[in-house]
């Protein structure tokens, strides 16, 4: 069995607060990917790591760069690092990528040390949340809209991405505990179709549960609360990050 350890990290949003906050919180992260990079086999950030991300052909947003540096040099220590896009940053490019960090569009079904899991930034499967599946993410991911913003100088499209980015967060953000439930039900039945762990970011709060048929996590954040998940081989454990 591997010696390593496998750690997850979801929902940091950076750029949600103004500069300064927002480079201590990247500072915080940072130095916890320094902490763990000993023994650290894989490394998933399950999306919405930024607030905001979007590369246009010469521009990527400023914030977030320590970030990638520090992903960067932990891809050439042989660290195996997955980026999944979330509702907030799925438009991942090459800035990501041509460090040696993989970028995820959508789910990933992966075996760690033996056992399966099937990660999600887990915006969209909660079925009663129909609004945003049937409406917003098909507008957001659709490619020629996409098209059509890049066509925007930066300064102009950072600016509304940003409005688009509040008004859905506080829209959506009450409900998300409603719809647990949901994502527990979906989680059983992923379990019952041969996966070993189910883990989602989304949510903002840190959850680990025992099912039947294997286990379920929510990451947390690491907005306020630092959450992370870490799984050795035997246990799939959340922690909090504490200076």
């Amino acid at each position: 069995m591997s010696t390593g350890k496998a750690y997850f990290i979801s929902d940091a949003h950076l750029g949600v607060f103004g500069r300064e906050a927002t480079y201590r919180q990247e500072r915080a992260l940072v130095r916890f990917l320094k902490m763990v990079e000993d023994d650290c086999e894989y490394l998933f950030l399950v999306g919405d790591m930024f607030d905001f991300w979007f590369e246009y052909h010469f521009s990527v947003p400023r914030l977030g760069l320590r970030l990638i540096g520090r992903l960067a040099d932990m891809a050439e220590r042989g660290v195996k690092i997955y980026f999944l896009g979330g509702n907030h940053d799925f438009w991942l490019g090459r800035t990501v990528s041509d460090y040696g960090v993989s970028v995820v569009d959508g789910n990933l079904d992966i075996t760690i040390f033996g056992k399966r899991f099937f990660i999600s930034h887990g915006d969209g499967i909660a079925k009663s949340d129909w609004r945003y599946r049937c409406l917003l993410k098909p507008f957001l991911r659709n490619p020629l809209n996409n098209f059509l913003f890049g066509l925007l100088h930066p300064d102009i499209g950072f600016v509304l991405a940003k409005l688009v980015s509040h008004t859905s967060r506080d829209a959506t953000e009450k409900r998300k505990v409603e719809f647990e439930e949901e994502y527990i039900d979906f989680a059983r039945k992923k379990l019952s179709s041969g996966f070993d762990y189910v883990v989602v970011g989304h949510i903002h709060f840190q959850r680990i549960e025992k099912l039947d048929a294997g286990g379920y996590a929510q990451i947390g954040n690491w907005i306020w609360e630092r959450n992370y998940l870490v799984f050795d081989g035997k246990t799939l454990s959340g922690k909090s990050f504490d200076e």
